[in-house]
């Protein structure tokens, strides 16, 4: 019962970390959107082009001139949060 309530909340920590990570990088995305097309347009590519939140580093950096380490830092998280979430999944109950 103990082994398994271990799985369990390191599968809980795993996807918190996941999820508080990917709601950080999405933020980030949608503000400088908002800060380079303006409120509305920013906001509705934001949500249109989601999938470009790979890509924007790239972007940023060819517009403002610097690369995004908070942007990359938040991968760093998620990249945790996987780690987490494989070590609870793969937790063996002997």
């Amino acid at each position: 019962m103990f082994k398994n309530l271990i799985k369990i909340l390191i599968i809980i920590i795993g996807k918190s970390i996941l999820i508080s990570s990917g709601i950080f990088i999405f933020i980030f995305w949608t503000l400088f959107l908002i800060k380079w097309l303006g409120f509305f347009l920013g906001l509705i590519c934001a949500l249109i082009f989601s999938p470009g939140i790979i890509l924007f580093p790239f972007i940023y950096w060819l517009i403002e001139g610097i690369i995004p380490t908070y942007y990359f830092l938040w991968y760093g998280v998620a990249i945790i949060g996987w780690i987490f979430l494989i070590i609870g999944i793969s937790y063996n109950k002997e």
